[in-house]
C-alpha cells in the first residue's frame, strides 16, 4: 500500500493541491479546487471544497492518505488551532485517520522556498505581504517568524495587486475629468468593467457585484498599458514595485547575519516586469549582493513537505 501525504496550497478563489507519496516524496498526483478561505466563506463550504480537492486528486484503492498539510489563507501563525481543527473537519470523510496540519498560506511558500532555513519571502499577488524565517525552524518551538504587510483594508495592501489596479483606474478616472495625464488606461477601463462611456462606470463601481479579485486582475491591463510604453501606467506599477522593495528591505533586514536569500512569488511580482525590476533595483541599492529568486518548488508541495519533516521529527524524540 502506497502512504500519501497530501499539501494544498489554499486561496480565497482557488486552491492548488498535491499528493506526494511519503516515501519518495515524490509527485503522483495533482489538483486544484476553490477557495478555501474559511473566514469569509464559512467552514462548512470552505471545508467541502477542500474535500472536493482530496477527492480530485484520484487517488486509487491501495493508497492510504497519511497527512493532509494545508497553507491556509485564513490564520496566522501565531495561532494554526483554528486552522488544524479547520483541516481535520474537511478530511474527516475522504482521509480518516489522517494527521492534519495547518499553517498559514505564506509560511507554506515560505517553507517550499528554504526548506525551514532562515529566508525570506514577498508575496504580491491580490494582497501583499511578506515573511521571513528568522532562526532555522525547530518543529518543538514556535517559529521566529518577522512578517510585513497584509494589512488588507483600508489600507489595501499597497504593492499588491489590488492597490496597482485601484490606482490605474483611479489615474483613467482623473484623465476622463480633465485632472489628469493621458494615458491609454482610459480605454482598457471601459473595456475592462464594459462600460460604454465613462460615467457608466459610476453604476458599475457601485453595483456591489465587483470582487477584489476581480478588481485586482485590472492590474494585468495596467502592466500591458506599460509594456507598450503608457508613462502614467508605467509610473504606478513602478511606485508599487518600489513599495515591495521597501519591504523586502525590511525582511532581509531582519534575518541573521550574512541571511541575505529572498524569494520573490505571486503574479504581481513573477509577471510583472516594470513592478519586479523596481522591487528588485529598490533591494540592490541598498543590498547589491542580496540572493533574489522566484522559487522553483511551489507551495502546495512546501505544504506537503513540511507535514512530511515535522512527522519525521516526530519519530526522532
Amino acid at each position: 500500500m502506497r502512504r500519501i501525504i497530501i499539501g494544498a496550497d489554499g486561496g480565497g478563489t482557488k486552491t492548488c493541491l498535491v499528493a506526494l507519496d511519503a516515501d519518495t516524496l515524490a509527485a503522483v498526483a495533482s489538483a486544484e479546487c476553490g477557495g478555501i478561505h474559511w473566514l469569509s466563506a464559512g467552514v462548512p463550504a470552505a471545508a467541502l471544497e477542500l474535500e472536493k480537492g482530496i477527492e480530485a486528486l484520484d487517488l486509487g484503492s491501495e493508497d492510504s492518505i497519511t497527512a493532509v498539510s494545508v497553507g491556509d489563507p485564513s490564520v496566522e501563525d501565531s495561532d494554526v488551532s483554528a486552522g488544524e481543527d479547520f483541516v481535520m473537519r474537511a478530511a474527516q470523510r475522504v482521509a480518516p485517520g489522517a494527521r492534519c496540519f495547518s499553517k498559514s498560506d505564506v509560511f507554506m511558500a515560505l517553507y517550499a522556498f528554504s526548506r525551514g532555513e532562515p529566508a525570506a519571502l514577498l508575496v504580491a499577488g491580490t494582497g501583499s505581504m511578506g515573511i521571513a524565517l528568522t532562526e532555522p525552524y525547530g518543529f518543538s518551538r514556535p517559529a521566529r517568524l518577522f512578517t510585513v504587510g497584509g494589512w488588507g483594508e483600508p489600507v489595501r495592501d499597497p504593492g499588491s495587486g489590488y492597490h496597482a489596479a485601484l490606482s490605474a483606474i483611479g489615474a483613467a478616472l482623473d484623465a476622463f475629468d480633465g485632472a489628469g495625464e493621458e494615458t491609454a488606461l482610459c480605454r482598457e477601463v471601459l473595456e475592462y468593467f464594459g462600460a460604454g462611456k465613462p460615467r457608466d462606470l459610476i453604476e458599475i463601481f457601485n453595483g456591489g457585484s465587483l470582487t477584489r479579485p476581480f478588481v485586482a486582475g485590472f492590474a494585468r491591463r495596467a502592466a500591458e498599458c506599460a509594456e507598450a510604453g503608457d508613462a502614467v501606467a508605467a509610473g504606478i506599477l513602478r511606485s508599487e514595485g518600489e513599495k515591495l522593495g521597501g519591504y523586502a528591505l525590511s525582511l532581509l533586514g531582519a534575518l541573521p547575519p550574512g541571511g541575505k536569500k529572498l524569494g520573490f512569488w505571486g503574479g504581481l511580482l513573477t509577471k510583472c516586469r516594470a513592478v519586479r525590476e523596481a522591487a528588485e533595483k529598490t533591494v540592490r541599492e541598498k543590498m547589491p549582493d542580496a540572493d533574489i529568486s522566484v522559487p522553483a518548488v511551489p507551495a502546495e508541495v512546501g505544504a506537503a513537505l513540511y507535514a512530511a519533516d515535522a512527522m519525521k521529527a516526530e519519530e526522532k524524540k
